[in-house]
């Protein structure tokens, strides 16, 4: 009985030396892993940022008149419009 307990404490120690050392490495992995993704996260936010600066940049009346007179548009006045209806094409109203 003696003897069996020995033999098992000699496999077990190493064995659960390794499975401590394994699960220390999984863990260095893992948390290795959520630093690129949280740098990844970080730069797509800046990104995400600067585009929608962008879109307002870019929407803004004064930058749109600008491309207007650019393009050599005018703006036209409500006579000159010419509305048409199709009837049963949901635009009636």
């Amino acid at each position: 009985m003696k003897r069996l307990l020995v033999v098992f404490m000699l496999f077990s120690v190493p064995a659960l030396l390794f499975l401590n050392i394994w699960q220390g490495f999984r863990f260095w992995e893992a948390e290795r892993y959520i630093a690129r993704m949280q740098d990844e996260q970080q730069q797509l936010f800046e990104e995400n940022k600067l585009m929608i600066v962008n879109i307002a940049v870019a929407s803004s009346p004064s930058r749109i008149s600008e491309l207007a007179r650019e393009l050599g548009l005018e703006k036209t006045d409500q006579q000159d419009i010419l509305r048409v209806r199709i009837p049963g094409r949901g635009n009636d109203g």
